[in-house]
Order: structure tokens, then C-alpha cells, then sequence
């Protein structure tokens, strides 16, 4: 009996490794299979993390995520784009508000800034040249306008520089296009108005080696928010925005509930893209206040606008608006604030930024 027992220990020691082998492999199958569960209900993890961080300044209201598709944003509006546009870089053209206005309504975003003379700059945003068959009419920059390509992205161009102060303030190596030096790519008409269309700036980025993307995701001075529901906290009724820079320069943003957006009055006429015969209008709009410099030289003045002096500012939308502060940072790089000192969240379309002189802030209202 002892020698039978004795045999068939290494028998039940074979069983015995083998039942526990199977436990190991079922725990391990169970486990592996709970976690492809897990991904599966989640999404796959990189997708599920690009859905909601693709861009670093949008939010996505938690219902309207979707876990198996990854989405992306325009960076400027937050409207919902295809992944190939996410670092398509943005085209900042800098426009005359004395001169006919084409292809300007496409706009992401068009910020307004005065010079001494009575007649503003608009510098418009967008990425839809693709489609625009005449832009303008274009007018020269200033170093306080193309400093907001540190704000915003982009490939500016424009009809040369006639700032003379700070010409050399802002370094735009690789990122201005300018058509008073390559001519070919934009062409005059009446008045000598310099105009350019979507062939001749794509030919322009090839020939001359400009970057048509961006190497990541521009940060821009705000969150912008996804949510249709979405509401401003201000308390500050805003119908109606009037900017008054100068006799000849008086903008007014006036807002219709019908259309649900701010239509943008140049002395009290309503702008109009002739391309398109269309009104500009705007979802959003800001107003800044910023510290200036006139200088004064012997055959003429000339303004300067400090975009890096901070100061205060409105946001408004849906006829509402709350006051705002923003700041500069060494870089350049502006960041808008509400009262509570937070990053300004915004709503998503297109904008409408103004900056004001300190010194006029009694030229501007709200009501």
C-alpha cells in the first residue's frame, strides 16, 4: 500500500499543475477580456483623449461627446472641422475700412484697430481662400497688428508696412506675405486698389516657401465652449456696441435677436462683403482698451497701439455682455479674463474684436 501510494504522489502533482495553470489562463482570459470590454464601452483611449483634447481651448459638453469618433475643432470658432484642417494655418489679411470690402464675410474672426488718420485697419481671419475668388481691397500693417499673429496663428498678408516707429518690433520670419514686395501674386483695379484671390495666395505659399500648417494647435486668449446652450454670465445689456475712434471712424455692433448675431454699422451703414452682397455679422463680440502713443514727427503723427499693455474689455453676446480684463505675456501672447480672474469661456462663431485707445474709453457705450 505504501509503495502504491507513493506512485501516485507525481500523478497528483501533475494534476495539480495543470488545474492551476487553466485557473491562471481563465483569470488571464477573463481579465484580457473585461479590459477590451472596458476600451470597448470607453472608446479606444488615444481616440477618447483626441475627442475632448484635439484642441486645447475647446470645451464639449459631456452628452455630446462620442466616444467611438474623434472630433475636431476650429480653433478660432469651434466649429466642428475634418482632421486635415485642425493645423491648416490661418490667413490674416490685413483690409482698409475706406476701401470696398470682398471676401470678408468667410471671417473667423476680423479684429478692428485705428491709426491716426481716419481710416482703421481690419485685420481678417480665415481659411477659406480655397473658395474666395477676390480678397480686399489689402492695405499696409503695423507692427501693433501683426503682433497679433502671437495671439492667434496665421500667415499675414498684406500691401507692405507703413509703421515707421516699430517697423522691426515684431519678427514675422516665415509669416508675412508681403504684396507691395511680391507683386505677382496680387493684382490692382481702380483707385489703385490692391486685391488678391485664392490661386494667386496658394501659388504664393508654394513658390515662396511659406508653411501652409501649423506645427500644433494655435493657444488663443479664450476657451470657446460647444454647448448651443451656452449663455455669457454678464449682466450688462449690450443691443447695441458703438466705438467712436474718430469723427470719420465710428463702428457700431448691433445686435438682432431674429438673427441671433451683432451686424457690424461703419458710420451708421451696415458693412457689406460686395463679393457676396452680404451684411458682416458676428456671434461674438469683444471690445479691448489699450495704451497708446501718438508720435509726432515733422511731416506728420503717427499712432502706436500697445497690444501688450493690458487693460480693460466687454464681451458680449446674445445681446448681453460682461466686463473682462486681459494681459500680455513676454511672448505676446494675449489672455482674456472674466471678473472672477478665470480664462474667459466664450461660445463658439465667429468674432468681431475691437481695440479702443485707453485715453476714449468716454467714446465708447454699451446699451
Amino acid at each position: 500500500m505504501k509503495k502504491s501510494t507513493a506512485n501516485r504522489r507525481p500523478a497528483r502533482l501533475v494534476a495539480f499543475m495543470m488545474i492551476a495553470t487553466i485557473l491562471l489562463c481563465i483569470i488571464a482570459f477573463s481579465a484580457g477580456g473585461w479590459q477590451s470590454m472596458t476600451n470597448a464601452q470607453k472608446g479606444d483611449e488615444s481616440d477618447f483623449s483626441d475627442n475632448i483634447y484635439a484642441n486645447n481651448n475647446i470645451i464639449i459638453p459631456q452628452e455630446n461627446i462620442t466616444q467611438q469618433i474623434t472630433k475636431y475643432y476650429n480653433y478660432l470658432t469651434g466649429a466642428e472641422i475634418e482632421k486635415d484642417k485642425l493645423l491648416l494655418r490661418k490667413t490674416a489679411f490685413v483690409m482698409s475700412t475706406k476701401t470696398p470690402l470682398f471676401g470678408i464675410s468667410a471671417a473667423d474672426i476680423v479684429i478692428e484697430m485705428p491709426t491716426e488718420s481716419y481710416e482703421n485697419r481690419l485685420l481678417v481671419y480665415t481659411d477659406s481662400i480655397n473658395t474666395v475668388g477676390k480678397i480686399g481691397s489689402l492695405a499696409p500693417t503695423r507692427s501693433y497688428i501683426s503682433s497679433m499673429l502671437a495671439s492667434f496663428g496665421g500667415l499675414l498678408v498684406a500691401n507692405g508696412n507703413d509703421d515707421t516707429i516699430k517697423k522691426d518690433s515684431v519678427i514675422l520670419d516665415g509669416k508675412f506675405m508681403d504684396l507691395s514686395k511680391l507683386t505677382e501674386y496680387s493684382y490692382k483695379e481702380k483707385n489703385d486698389c490692391v486685391y488678391t484671390n485664392n490661386d494667386l495666395i496658394k501659388s504664393g505659399i508654394s513658390n515662396e516657401g511659406f508653411a501652409s500648417h501649423e506645427s500644433s494647435v494655435p493657444t488663443v486668449p479664450y476657451i470657446i465652449s460647444t454647448d448651443e446652450k451656452y449663455a455669457t454670465s454678464g449682466d450688462v445689456s449690450a443691443q447695441n456696441i458703438h466705438l467712436v475712434f474718430s469723427e470719420g471712424e465710428k463702428s457700431t455692433l448691433s445686435y438682432s435677436t431674429e438673427k441671433g448675431c451683432y451686424t457690424f454699422f461703419k458710420n451708421e451703414k451696415a458693412l457689406t462683403d460686395i463679393l457676396y452682397n452680404t451684411e458682416l455679422t458676428y456671434k461674438n463680440v469683444f471690445v479691448l482698451f489699450a495704451d497708446s502713443v501718438t508720435y509726432e514727427k515733422e511731416d506728420k503723427t503717427e499712432l502706436v497701439m500697445n497690444t501688450a499693455s493690458g487693460g480693460r474689455g466687454y464681451y458680449a453676446r446674445d445681446g448681453v455682455a460682461e466686463e473682462i480684463t486681459w494681459t500680455c505675456d513676454a511672448s505676446g501672447k494675449m489672455t482674456f479674463k472674466n471678473r472672477e480672474g478665470a480664462i474667459l469661456t466664450v461660445g463658439s462663431g465667429n468674432s468681431y474684436i475691437g481695440f479702443m485707445k485707453s485715453s476714449q474709453i468716454d467714446n465708447f457705450s454699451i446699451k
